[in-house]
């Protein structure tokens, strides 16, 4: 649990900074993995020594294969890993070369750790609400796209389906059909800020 913990402290610090998303994830492996209060302070000590460098993870990682069920304990631990990564969408660089590193410590392929991020999306799609999935789905972006890059694609979108482009067109149906679609959009985009601001 050590070499975990540790990594997870981390992959946190590799892009600058431990944000509440960060803790928020690894409190919550603490609960699933049901820690009683006195390893739980030793669990967030291996994080911080992780997120300062001074974890040895070489010794950890050894210790990790030795385990007598490393196969299970290895797999448990990249997913930790990477379920750190994606906390808050896709890694970082920096945040994926940790991992990577960290990942061929314990002998890990290329080809399993892909597996395992690959599993972590899907995981992480899953947990958003059907409703809030289909807002993005609607603006045409990922869930995890900041709130810039939101707002200038919903611009982009509305502005090419809004109804005054359709002013002049001879078929009514085209302008019914662009109501409707801004309408979608603007619905579309208010949820997600709602939500968003709600965090």
């Amino acid at each position: 649990m050590a070499f975990t913990f540790a990594a997870m402290g981390k992959i946190a610090k590799s892009a600058g900074q431990v944000r509440p998303a960060h803790i928020a994830q690894t409190e919550k492996l603490v609960r699933q993995i049901g820690l009683s209060a006195a390893d739980r302070r030793i669990a967030i000590d291996w994080f911080n020594a992780g997120k300062q460098g001074t974890f040895d993870f070489d010794e950890g990682a050894a210790n990790c294969k030795r385990a007598t069920d490393s196969q299970r304990l290895l797999q448990m631990s990249l997913t930790c890993m990477m379920q750190i990564a994606w906390v808050e969408g896709p890694p970082k660089v920096e945040e994926r070369a940790v991992v990577t590193s960290l990942a061929a410590l314990i002998d890990v392929t290329p080809e399993a750790l892909a597996a395992i991020e690959t599993s972590v999306q899907a995981q992480r799609i899953a947990e958003i609400p059907a409703d809030l999935r289909a807002a993005y789905e609607t603006l045409g972006v990922e869930p995890w796209i900041d709130d810039d890059t939101l707002t200038l694609a919903y611009r982009r979108l509305l502005n090419r389906h809004h109804p005054d482009k359709f002013a002049q067109a001879a078929a009514r149906h085209a302008m019914t059909t662009a109501r409707l679609r801004t309408i979608a959009l603007r619905d579309a985009y208010d949820l997600i800020r709602c939500r968003r601001s709600a965090v």
